[in-house]
Protein backbone atom coordinates (compact mmCIF):
# COMPACT_ATOMS: atom_id res chain seq x y z
CA UNK A 1 0.00 0.00 0.00
CA UNK A 2 0.93 3.65 -0.80
CA UNK A 3 0.78 4.90 3.00
CA UNK A 4 2.99 1.46 4.30
CA UNK A 5 5.77 1.95 1.23
CA UNK A 6 6.87 5.77 2.23
CA UNK A 7 7.61 6.06 5.54
CA UNK A 8 7.97 9.85 5.45
CA UNK A 9 4.36 10.01 4.47
CA UNK A 10 3.11 7.76 6.73
CA UNK A 11 0.14 9.54 8.63
CA UNK A 12 -1.33 11.55 5.44
CA UNK A 13 -3.56 9.76 4.10
CA UNK A 14 -5.19 8.74 7.69
CA UNK A 15 -6.88 11.62 8.62
CA UNK A 16 -9.69 13.41 6.33
CA UNK A 17 -8.37 16.69 4.95
CA UNK A 18 -10.32 19.88 4.35
CA UNK A 19 -10.00 21.39 1.17
CA UNK A 20 -7.51 24.33 2.67
CA UNK A 21 -4.83 21.51 3.15
CA UNK A 22 -4.17 21.21 -0.18
CA UNK A 23 -2.98 24.94 -1.92
CA UNK A 24 -3.57 24.93 -5.58
CA UNK A 25 0.66 25.39 -6.47
CA UNK A 26 -0.09 26.32 -10.45
CA UNK A 27 -1.50 29.57 -8.67
CA UNK A 28 0.93 30.77 -6.74
CA UNK A 29 2.14 34.41 -7.59
CA UNK A 30 -0.88 35.57 -9.49
CA UNK A 31 0.58 38.29 -11.85
CA UNK A 32 -2.61 39.46 -12.69
CA UNK A 33 -1.80 43.37 -12.31
CA UNK A 34 -2.85 44.92 -9.51
CA UNK A 35 -5.65 48.25 -9.68
CA UNK A 36 -3.39 51.20 -9.47
CA UNK A 37 -3.00 54.61 -8.01
CA UNK A 38 -0.91 56.31 -10.74
CA UNK A 39 -2.77 60.08 -10.92
CA UNK A 40 0.67 61.56 -10.30
CA UNK A 41 2.15 59.56 -12.62
CA UNK A 42 2.62 60.34 -16.42
CA UNK A 43 4.59 58.39 -19.02
CA UNK A 44 6.68 59.77 -21.56
CA UNK A 45 3.85 60.81 -24.31
CA UNK A 46 1.36 62.01 -21.51
CA UNK A 47 -0.54 58.97 -20.40
CA UNK A 48 -1.42 57.42 -16.92
CA UNK A 49 0.38 54.31 -17.06
CA UNK A 50 -2.14 51.89 -15.84
CA UNK A 51 -4.20 53.40 -19.35
CA UNK A 52 -1.00 52.73 -21.68
CA UNK A 53 -0.95 48.50 -20.00
CA UNK A 54 -4.65 48.34 -20.52
CA UNK A 55 -4.88 50.16 -24.31
CA UNK A 56 -1.77 47.81 -25.14
CA UNK A 57 -3.42 44.46 -23.56
CA UNK A 58 -6.20 45.83 -25.83
CA UNK A 59 -4.41 47.22 -29.50
CA UNK A 60 -2.25 43.54 -29.01
CA UNK A 61 -5.48 41.50 -29.31
CA UNK A 62 -7.28 43.29 -32.11
CA UNK A 63 -6.60 43.35 -35.86
CA UNK A 64 -5.90 45.51 -38.32
CA UNK A 65 -3.83 48.66 -39.03
CA UNK A 66 -4.82 50.78 -36.95
CA UNK A 67 -4.67 48.55 -33.85
CA UNK A 68 -0.60 47.76 -35.15
CA UNK A 69 -0.35 51.38 -34.94
CA UNK A 70 -1.75 51.64 -31.61
CA UNK A 71 0.39 48.27 -30.13
CA UNK A 72 3.60 50.25 -31.51
CA UNK A 73 2.49 53.92 -30.04
CA UNK A 74 2.05 52.23 -26.47
CA UNK A 75 5.11 49.90 -26.61
CA UNK A 76 7.39 52.71 -27.30
CA UNK A 77 5.80 54.61 -24.68
CA UNK A 78 6.37 52.15 -22.14
CA UNK A 79 9.82 51.09 -22.89
CA UNK A 80 10.58 54.92 -23.33
CA UNK A 81 9.05 55.46 -19.83
CA UNK A 82 11.55 53.06 -18.14
CA UNK A 83 8.96 50.04 -18.19
CA UNK A 84 11.04 47.64 -20.20
CA UNK A 85 11.00 44.83 -18.20
CA UNK A 86 7.28 45.28 -17.69
CA UNK A 87 6.67 45.98 -21.46
CA UNK A 88 8.26 42.22 -21.87
CA UNK A 89 5.95 40.57 -18.97
CA UNK A 90 3.15 41.98 -20.90
CA UNK A 91 4.67 40.37 -24.12
CA UNK A 92 4.64 36.96 -22.72
CA UNK A 93 1.41 37.29 -21.03
CA UNK A 94 0.22 38.00 -24.38
CA UNK A 95 1.56 35.02 -26.45
CA UNK A 96 0.74 32.50 -23.64
CA UNK A 97 -2.38 33.25 -23.22
CA UNK A 98 -3.38 34.02 -26.67
CA UNK A 99 -0.71 31.80 -29.17
CA UNK A 100 -0.02 29.32 -27.02
CA UNK A 101 0.51 26.00 -29.82
CA UNK A 102 -1.37 27.69 -32.27
CA UNK A 103 1.88 29.45 -33.47
CA UNK A 104 5.08 27.77 -30.81
CA UNK A 105 7.46 29.08 -32.53
CA UNK A 106 6.90 32.92 -31.51
CA UNK A 107 8.31 31.54 -27.62
CA UNK A 108 11.97 30.41 -29.32
CA UNK A 109 11.30 33.92 -31.50
CA UNK A 110 10.84 35.98 -28.79
CA UNK A 111 13.38 34.18 -26.19
CA UNK A 112 15.89 35.11 -28.51
CA UNK A 113 15.20 38.42 -29.21
CA UNK A 114 15.03 39.41 -25.76
CA UNK A 115 17.90 37.51 -24.88
CA UNK A 116 19.87 39.96 -27.46
CA UNK A 117 18.02 43.34 -26.61
CA UNK A 118 18.86 42.58 -22.49
CA UNK A 119 22.92 41.79 -24.27
CA UNK A 120 22.39 45.59 -26.13
CA UNK A 121 21.15 47.22 -23.16
CA UNK A 122 23.70 46.15 -20.80
CA UNK A 123 26.30 47.14 -23.44
CA UNK A 124 24.81 50.94 -23.67
CA UNK A 125 24.83 51.35 -19.69
CA UNK A 126 22.33 54.59 -20.01
CA UNK A 127 18.86 53.52 -20.88
CA UNK A 128 18.11 56.65 -22.85
CA UNK A 129 20.94 54.81 -25.18
CA UNK A 130 19.58 51.79 -25.71
CA UNK A 131 15.81 53.47 -26.67
CA UNK A 132 16.98 55.98 -29.38
CA UNK A 133 19.60 53.02 -30.80
CA UNK A 134 17.29 52.36 -34.11
CA UNK A 135 18.60 48.42 -34.58
CA UNK A 136 16.90 48.15 -30.90
CA UNK A 137 13.87 49.66 -32.13
CA UNK A 138 13.68 48.14 -35.03
CA UNK A 139 13.97 44.51 -32.78
CA UNK A 140 11.24 45.87 -30.05
CA UNK A 141 8.81 46.87 -32.82
CA UNK A 142 9.46 43.29 -34.63
CA UNK A 143 8.98 41.39 -31.25
CA UNK A 144 5.58 43.45 -31.25
CA UNK A 145 4.71 43.20 -35.21
CA UNK A 146 5.84 39.44 -35.07
CA UNK A 147 3.19 38.92 -31.98
CA UNK A 148 1.00 40.36 -33.66
CA UNK A 149 0.95 38.06 -36.60
CA UNK A 150 0.88 35.04 -34.86
CA UNK A 151 -2.00 32.53 -35.04
CA UNK A 152 -4.09 32.34 -31.85
CA UNK A 153 -5.55 29.71 -29.67
CA UNK A 154 -6.63 30.41 -26.05
CA UNK A 155 -4.44 28.82 -23.38
CA UNK A 156 -5.97 26.33 -21.64
CA UNK A 157 -6.55 26.17 -17.55
CA UNK A 158 -5.25 23.56 -14.49
CA UNK A 159 -7.95 21.07 -14.34
CA UNK A 160 -9.78 21.10 -10.58
CA UNK A 161 -8.30 18.41 -8.20
CA UNK A 162 -11.03 17.64 -5.44
CA UNK A 163 -9.22 17.34 -2.25
CA UNK A 164 -10.86 13.87 -1.48
CA UNK A 165 -8.41 12.67 -4.04
CA UNK A 166 -5.39 13.13 -1.34
CA UNK A 167 -6.55 10.15 0.32
CA UNK A 168 -4.67 6.75 0.81
CA UNK A 169 -8.45 5.09 -0.87
CA UNK A 170 -8.25 7.06 -3.68
CA UNK A 171 -4.84 6.39 -4.35
CA UNK A 172 -5.09 2.57 -3.70
CA UNK A 173 -8.16 2.97 -6.35
CA UNK A 174 -6.18 4.66 -8.87
CA UNK A 175 -2.32 4.10 -9.27
CA UNK A 176 -0.69 0.67 -10.40
CA UNK A 177 -3.38 0.65 -13.13
CA UNK A 178 -0.92 1.65 -15.95
CA UNK A 179 1.97 -0.35 -16.98
CA UNK A 180 5.41 0.88 -15.65
CA UNK A 181 6.89 2.99 -18.69
CA UNK A 182 10.50 2.70 -19.70
CA UNK A 183 10.50 6.37 -20.04
CA UNK A 184 9.59 7.04 -16.56
CA UNK A 185 11.93 4.98 -15.17
CA UNK A 186 14.97 6.70 -16.74
CA UNK A 187 14.06 9.69 -14.99
CA UNK A 188 12.43 8.22 -11.55
CA UNK A 189 15.42 8.04 -9.17
CA UNK A 190 14.89 4.75 -7.11
CA UNK A 191 16.09 5.95 -3.24
CA UNK A 192 15.42 9.44 -3.96
CA UNK A 193 12.50 9.87 -5.50
CA UNK A 194 9.18 8.65 -3.73
CA UNK A 195 7.43 5.71 -5.45
CA UNK A 196 4.41 8.20 -6.32
CA UNK A 197 6.46 10.43 -8.60
CA UNK A 198 7.05 6.79 -10.70
CA UNK A 199 3.11 5.79 -10.61
CA UNK A 200 2.29 9.74 -11.52
CA UNK A 201 4.77 9.98 -14.34
CA UNK A 202 3.19 6.34 -15.78
CA UNK A 203 -0.03 7.87 -15.58
CA UNK A 204 1.30 10.97 -17.16
CA UNK A 205 2.48 8.98 -20.15
CA UNK A 206 -0.25 6.79 -20.59
CA UNK A 207 -2.37 10.13 -20.89
CA UNK A 208 0.16 11.77 -23.28
CA UNK A 209 -0.42 8.37 -25.51
CA UNK A 210 -4.30 8.50 -25.59
CA UNK A 211 -3.68 12.32 -26.28
CA UNK A 212 -5.58 13.10 -23.06
CA UNK A 213 -4.09 16.65 -22.61
CA UNK A 214 -7.32 17.00 -19.59
CA UNK A 215 -5.68 13.74 -17.82
CA UNK A 216 -2.37 14.70 -18.35
CA UNK A 217 -3.14 17.85 -16.54
CA UNK A 218 -4.68 16.15 -13.86
CA UNK A 219 -1.73 14.12 -12.46
CA UNK A 220 0.66 16.74 -12.43
CA UNK A 221 -1.18 19.48 -11.02
CA UNK A 222 -2.23 16.08 -8.37
CA UNK A 223 1.47 15.72 -8.12
CA UNK A 224 2.72 19.36 -7.27
CA UNK A 225 -0.29 19.89 -4.88
CA UNK A 226 0.71 16.53 -2.90
CA UNK A 227 4.69 18.07 -2.45
CA UNK A 228 3.40 21.14 -1.52
CA UNK A 229 1.50 19.46 1.27
CA UNK A 230 4.43 17.18 1.77
CA UNK A 231 7.07 19.82 1.76
CA UNK A 232 4.43 21.90 4.16
CA UNK A 233 3.30 19.58 6.57
CA UNK A 234 7.27 17.12 6.80
CA UNK A 235 9.37 19.26 5.37
CA UNK A 236 10.76 17.39 3.17
CA UNK A 237 10.77 15.88 -0.52
CA UNK A 238 9.23 13.97 -2.86
CA UNK A 239 11.79 13.85 -5.25
CA UNK A 240 15.17 14.55 -3.39
CA UNK A 241 17.09 13.80 -6.97
CA UNK A 242 18.04 17.41 -7.77
CA UNK A 243 17.41 18.12 -11.37
CA UNK A 244 18.10 21.02 -13.85
CA UNK A 245 20.78 23.77 -13.43
CA UNK A 246 23.18 23.64 -10.75
CA UNK A 247 22.39 27.88 -10.69
CA UNK A 248 18.86 26.44 -9.09
CA UNK A 249 18.07 26.74 -5.87
CA UNK A 250 17.78 23.48 -4.30
CA UNK A 251 14.12 23.48 -3.37
CA UNK A 252 13.58 24.42 -7.59
CA UNK A 253 15.90 21.77 -8.28
CA UNK A 254 14.08 18.91 -6.32
CA UNK A 255 10.24 20.09 -7.16
CA UNK A 256 8.10 17.84 -9.11
CA UNK A 257 7.65 20.76 -11.62
CA UNK A 258 11.70 19.54 -12.75
CA UNK A 259 10.80 15.95 -12.91
CA UNK A 260 8.00 16.44 -14.85
CA UNK A 261 10.03 18.50 -17.43
CA UNK A 262 12.66 15.84 -17.41
CA UNK A 263 9.61 13.00 -17.74
CA UNK A 264 8.33 15.42 -20.78
CA UNK A 265 11.74 15.65 -22.65
CA UNK A 266 12.36 11.50 -22.45
CA UNK A 267 8.50 11.31 -24.21
CA UNK A 268 8.97 14.20 -26.90
CA UNK A 269 12.61 12.80 -27.78
CA UNK A 270 10.66 9.07 -28.21
CA UNK A 271 8.27 10.93 -30.00
CA UNK A 272 10.79 12.56 -32.14
CA UNK A 273 12.42 9.07 -32.90
CA UNK A 274 9.58 7.85 -34.53
CA UNK A 275 8.34 10.93 -36.43
CA UNK A 276 5.31 11.86 -34.77
CA UNK A 277 6.98 15.10 -33.92
CA UNK A 278 9.22 17.94 -35.45
CA UNK A 279 9.43 20.81 -33.17
CA UNK A 280 13.02 20.71 -31.54
CA UNK A 281 13.60 24.33 -31.24
CA UNK A 282 9.93 25.34 -29.71
CA UNK A 283 10.23 22.40 -27.42
CA UNK A 284 13.47 23.07 -26.59
CA UNK A 285 12.72 27.13 -25.53
CA UNK A 286 9.33 26.06 -23.76
CA UNK A 287 11.84 23.51 -21.47
CA UNK A 288 14.30 26.33 -21.21
CA UNK A 289 11.33 28.49 -20.34
CA UNK A 290 10.82 26.29 -17.33
CA UNK A 291 13.94 25.50 -16.27
CA UNK A 292 15.58 28.90 -16.20
CA UNK A 293 12.88 31.29 -16.57
CA UNK A 294 13.34 34.89 -17.99
CA UNK A 295 13.06 37.28 -14.78
CA UNK A 296 10.08 38.27 -16.09
CA UNK A 297 8.05 35.37 -15.86
CA UNK A 298 6.56 34.76 -12.53
CA UNK A 299 5.79 31.45 -10.56
CA UNK A 300 1.71 31.03 -12.23
CA UNK A 301 3.54 31.93 -16.04
CA UNK A 302 6.15 29.27 -15.39
CA UNK A 303 3.59 27.18 -14.64
CA UNK A 304 1.32 27.97 -17.53
CA UNK A 305 4.80 27.29 -19.40
CA UNK A 306 4.00 23.66 -18.66
CA UNK A 307 0.52 23.76 -19.97
CA UNK A 308 1.91 24.18 -23.05
CA UNK A 309 4.35 21.86 -22.87
CA UNK A 310 1.99 18.95 -22.18
CA UNK A 311 -0.46 20.26 -25.22
CA UNK A 312 2.55 20.14 -27.28
CA UNK A 313 3.11 16.27 -26.11
CA UNK A 314 -0.61 15.51 -26.58
CA UNK A 315 -2.16 17.16 -29.53
CA UNK A 316 1.00 17.87 -31.88
CA UNK A 317 1.18 13.97 -32.70
CA UNK A 318 -2.15 13.82 -33.71
CA UNK A 319 -1.83 16.42 -36.15
CA UNK A 320 -1.74 15.91 -40.25
CA UNK A 321 1.46 17.97 -39.95
CA UNK A 322 3.46 17.61 -36.60
CA UNK A 323 5.50 20.71 -37.14
CA UNK A 324 5.23 24.40 -36.15
CA UNK A 325 3.43 26.59 -38.34
CA UNK A 326 5.24 29.16 -40.26
CA UNK A 327 5.91 32.10 -37.96
CA UNK A 328 4.90 34.83 -40.74
CA UNK A 329 3.29 34.03 -43.62
CA UNK A 330 2.82 37.69 -45.07
CA UNK A 331 7.18 38.56 -44.60
CA UNK A 332 6.52 41.68 -47.51
CA UNK A 333 3.90 42.65 -45.12
CA UNK A 334 5.83 42.68 -41.85
CA UNK A 335 9.34 44.68 -43.64
CA UNK A 336 6.56 47.25 -45.16
CA UNK A 337 6.09 47.89 -41.38
CA UNK A 338 9.27 47.54 -39.30
CA UNK A 339 10.21 50.07 -42.43
CA UNK A 340 8.16 52.43 -40.09
CA UNK A 341 8.55 51.46 -36.56
CA UNK A 342 11.82 54.31 -35.83
CA UNK A 343 9.01 56.74 -36.42
CA UNK A 344 6.68 55.81 -33.49
CA UNK A 345 9.83 55.77 -31.02
CA UNK A 346 10.74 59.21 -32.65
CA UNK A 347 7.42 60.92 -31.67
CA UNK A 348 7.48 60.07 -28.08
CA UNK A 349 11.31 60.69 -27.47
CA UNK A 350 10.87 63.91 -28.41
CA UNK A 351 9.59 64.40 -24.94
CA UNK A 352 11.31 64.18 -21.49
CA UNK A 353 11.76 60.96 -19.58
CA UNK A 354 9.38 60.85 -16.95
CA UNK A 355 9.97 62.71 -13.51
CA UNK A 356 8.72 59.44 -11.26
CA UNK A 357 9.96 55.65 -11.47
CA UNK A 358 7.21 54.58 -13.50
CA UNK A 359 8.18 50.55 -13.07
CA UNK A 360 7.52 51.13 -9.12
CA UNK A 361 4.00 53.07 -9.72
CA UNK A 362 2.81 49.95 -11.95
CA UNK A 363 3.55 48.36 -8.18
CA UNK A 364 1.64 50.43 -5.93
CA UNK A 365 -1.76 48.97 -5.25
CA UNK A 366 -4.97 51.54 -5.66
CA UNK A 367 -6.95 50.99 -2.69
CA UNK A 368 -4.81 52.49 0.48
CA UNK A 369 -5.01 51.86 4.00
CA UNK A 370 -8.35 53.39 5.39
CA UNK A 371 -9.28 54.19 2.10
CA UNK A 372 -12.81 52.82 1.71
CA UNK A 373 -12.97 50.76 -1.69
CA UNK A 374 -15.23 51.43 -5.17
CA UNK A 375 -17.90 49.58 -5.75
CA UNK A 376 -18.16 47.15 -8.73
CA UNK A 377 -20.18 49.25 -10.32
CA UNK A 378 -17.99 52.52 -9.92
CA UNK A 379 -14.74 50.63 -10.59
CA UNK A 380 -16.67 49.78 -14.12
CA UNK A 381 -17.31 53.31 -14.77
CA UNK A 382 -13.87 54.38 -13.75
CA UNK A 383 -12.58 51.93 -16.40
CA UNK A 384 -14.71 53.18 -19.10
CA UNK A 385 -14.07 56.80 -18.01
CA UNK A 386 -10.02 56.11 -18.34
CA UNK A 387 -10.21 54.48 -21.48
CA UNK A 388 -12.07 56.78 -23.60
CA UNK A 389 -10.21 59.70 -22.16
CA UNK A 390 -6.97 57.25 -23.21
CA UNK A 391 -8.07 56.63 -26.69
CA UNK A 392 -9.19 60.26 -26.98
CA UNK A 393 -5.72 61.18 -25.76
CA UNK A 394 -4.20 58.51 -28.10
CA UNK A 395 -5.99 59.48 -31.39
CA UNK A 396 -4.48 63.24 -31.18
CA UNK A 397 -1.10 62.15 -30.39
CA UNK A 398 -0.77 59.87 -33.45
CA UNK A 399 -3.40 61.54 -35.76
CA UNK A 400 -2.40 65.09 -34.74
CA UNK A 401 -5.87 66.30 -34.21
CA UNK A 402 -7.05 68.69 -31.45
Amino acid sequence: MYAQEHAYLSGLYNAPRSAAAYEDPTNVGDDDDPPLDLAPARTRAGYPPADVVRQLTVALQQAGAESAAKSLHYSADLITSGCYDHWIKLMWDYVIDHVGIASPRIFFFLRRQFATLDAAKGRAGEAEVFYREPTNQRMLAECVLVARLCNRKPSLKWPRVPPETHTDAWVSSIFDKVPDSPLVRRVWAQGLDARIALRVGNEYVAAVDAGATEKALFFIKWLMEEESHVRRTMKSFICAQGRGPSTLAERQRKSVGMYILAVSAEIYRDLAARGKIKMNEEFQALMQLYATPDKRLSAKRRNDILILIVQILCEVPRMAVPSAPVLVADQAGLLRALNHSESFFREVLVYDAPAVAIQKELKKKKVVKGEKPLTAKEKKELKMKEQMEAMDSMVSQLYGLG
